[in-house]
């Protein structure tokens, strides 16, 4: 009996789908089944029951979507909308934030479109980097996570922008350029703009033959172009000049003059030619300098042979020259003072802690170097090169800087700088000698003139005596 009042049930289910099929439906139909689903054959379109109305799913040409295999395909040329009835073109989604993601199996990797207050979005929604590449390609562009870092050929740039991998990697710089084997990095610091390379650098403008490079000019007029200076504190200076008038060279000095200086050398500068500007008609001639007085400041000069303290810069190489401080008592007119750093710490920090938020960096030494605050310190960073920081605190061996921007456990510190640095002026010093040479050459002079009249005496002497000889009798010899 069961199986028969089952077999009814369906067969009359059957004839009701079978029915709502083949009507037209109108606005009048008595209260269906709410999400009925019927074929309107008078407006050939498929609707539903809503609850209230019957909603279209498909146009009344019956054009919409269609089963090509296991795809679906839109049919007609309108435009889908998701989130608008209104859609502007073939896919058009309208919502705030995410509006189409597409994720990994697993969940854990995502990538979409995000929209919000006016602007749009490219963006991994999870904690991913996002690539981009063509050909299916390796990652050929790079944006990294959290740091914001951006590679160009490469997919883990530790730079602002990174273009190709780079051994060195110069961390933390706004732009690194390199290869498997070298790379360069540029960082704009707050009062500095600084580029670090792991080769050297060349440069050639114009092809490399007949370009120029200027400084503080837009119109070099050779090679290498520097405009501008710097004026040295009143010092006494030496000087050398060439006569216009007849060509002859002279040595003088000034007790107080100011030096406009262009380009500072750390060492001598090498050269075919050296050509200085030395019309009299821009000078003061004081004098010709007293030649006697330069020998004997030459001669008080002391010859030193000597190493430099910095051996990461110069090694063990032993110097012959003289010593600014020994120099200063004695001819106190070739020497300079400025400012610069001495290497009077010179040691790797046992500790180093930065401070990223506070923008400070403590580290401890071996020994207390009896630091002040206020003083400025030069440091050697394992990426960023040289660096120079104000002391702000000081207790014991330890101290703290300011305004540090490079992350590190590991720094060197070479030294304090000093405002009275004190560099010597060969060049003066070579004039001296110049003098003291023609001192020399006039005395040299003076011995042979004096050598010449001794002689002539001398020739004199000798011709008086022989003719004394010749008037004295001669004395018979005895057997």
């Amino acid at each position: 009996m069961k199986k028969i009042t089952l077999f009814f049930y369906i067969l009359f289910l059957v004839n009701s789908v079978s029915q709502a099929q083949s009507v037209t439906l109108s606005a009048t139909t008595a209260n269906p089944t709410k999400g009925t689903v019927v074929y309107n054959n008078g407006s050939n379109q498929l609707q539903y029951w809503n609850g209230s109305a019957w909603v279209s799913l498909t146009n009344t040409s019956g054009a919409g979507w269609a089963l090509s295999g296991n795809n679906l395909y839109k049919t007609n040329a309108g435009n889908v909308g998701i989130g608008t009835s209104t859609p502007s073109k073939p896919f058009t989604i309208r919502a705030n934030e995410i509006g189409l993601s597409q994720e990994s199996l697993d969940g854990k990797t995502s990538i979409g479109f995000f929209t919000s207050n006016g602007s749009a979005y490219l963006q991994t929604h999870l904690d991913n980097d996002l690539h981009f590449s063509t050909n299916n390609a390796a990652a050929q562009l790079t944006l990294q996570k959290g740091t914001g870092n951006f590679g160009i050929d490469t997919d883990k740039p530790v730079n602002k922008l990174q273009i190709g991998e780079t051994s060195f990697g110069y961390k933390d710089y706004h732009l690194a350029i390199g290869n498997t084997s070298e790379s360069t990095g540029f960082i704009q610091e707050s009062n500095y703009f600084t580029i670090s390379s792991s080769s050297n650098i060349l440069l050639k403008p114009n092809g490399g033959n007949t370009g120029r490079v200027g400084i503080n000019t837009s119109s070099p007029r050779g090679p290498l172009d520097v405009t501008g200076q710097v004026t040295t504190s009143t010092m006494p200076m030496a000087y050398f000049y060439r006569k216009e008038t007849d060509g002859q060279h002279v040595v003088s000095n000034s007790p107080a003059l100011a030096a406009p200086i262009s380009i500072y050398a750390g060492q001598g500068v090498l050269s075919t030619i050296f050509v200085a500007v030395s019309d009299a008609r821009i000078k003061n001639i004081v004098g010709i300098s007293n030649s006697a007085k330069d020998l004997a400041t030459i001669r008080a000069l002391q010859i030193t042979d000597y190493t430099m303290k910095d051996q990461l810069q110069y090694g063990t190489q032993s110097f012959k020259k003289v010593i600014a401080q020994q120099v200063e008592t004695v001819y106190p007119q070739a020497i300079t003072q400025v400012t610069d750093v001495v290497p009077d710490i010179y040691t790797l920090a046992e500790t180093v802690v930065f401070n990223e938020t506070a923008q400070t960096l403590t580290c401890a030494l071996a020994k207390a170097y009896d630091l002040k605050i206020g003083e400025k310190l030069q440091f050697i960073h394992p990426t960023a090169g040289i660096i120079k920081a104000e002391v702000i605190a000081v207790s014991g061996n330890r101290f703290t800087v300011k305004d540090w921007q490079h992350p590190t456990d590991k720094i060197f510190v070479y030294g304090r700088e000093v405002n009275d640095f004190r560099s010597v002026d060969y060049e003066a010093i070579s004039m001296l000698g110049i003098s003291a040479i023609q001192q020399l050459a006039k005395e040299n002079e003076e011995l042979k003139a004096k050598n010449k009249e001794t002689d002539r005496k001398f020739e004199q002497l000798s011709a008086r005596l022989e003719a004394l000889e010749g008037q004295l009798p001669k004395i018979p010899t005895g057997k």
